[in-house]
């Protein structure tokens, strides 16, 4: 009888682990930081469609990497909520990218962050990208850290 028992004993104990139904959507926050550390700003309960907006990447443009003479002007931090189980704790955020945008250029550089790949040994300049950004992006990155 309880080796019937165990099979199904399992899977509902792995539907409880893994927070088993239809997910709610992710939140995410960014925190936007001044190079110079004399300004931030944080941004809480971001639906996916609000960051898409803020970042605007669907019209950026890749390019080479960046000449070490620019210097870092912002830098943005994109967390996203963490999975919900019923044994994980709610409202916790990992990080899951870093933008940092440079003093006087149209430059924008992304990185996943290596804590998101569990497992793995990527190293970070696989997992950098530098763009040309929008005047939509940097319009709302100044009008979010400058009063």
């Amino acid at each position: 009888m309880m080796r019937k028992a165990f099979p199904f004993i399992i899977l509902i104990v792995m539907c409880l682990l893994a927070g088993c139904g239809d997910e709610p959507e992710k939140l995410c926050l960014i925190v936007i930081q001044s190079a110079d550390g004399t300004g931030y700003a944080t941004l809480e309960r971001q639906t996916q469609e609000d960051v898409a907006r803020l970042l605007d990447e669907e019209n950026w443009v890749e390019c080479a990497a960046v000449a070490e003479s620019l210097s870092p002007k912002y830098i943005l931090y994109l967390y996203q909520e963490k999975t919900h189980t019923l044994l994980g704790a709610k409202d916790t955020y990992e990080k899951t990218m870093e933008y940092t945008v440079y003093e006087g250029s149209d430059i924008v550089k992304a990185t996943v962050c290596g804590d998101i790949m569990k497992g793995e040994f990527i190293a970070e300049e696989d997992l950098t990208v530098y763009y040309r950004g929008t005047e939509e992006f940097f319009s709302s990155v100044n009008s979010a850290v400058e009063p």
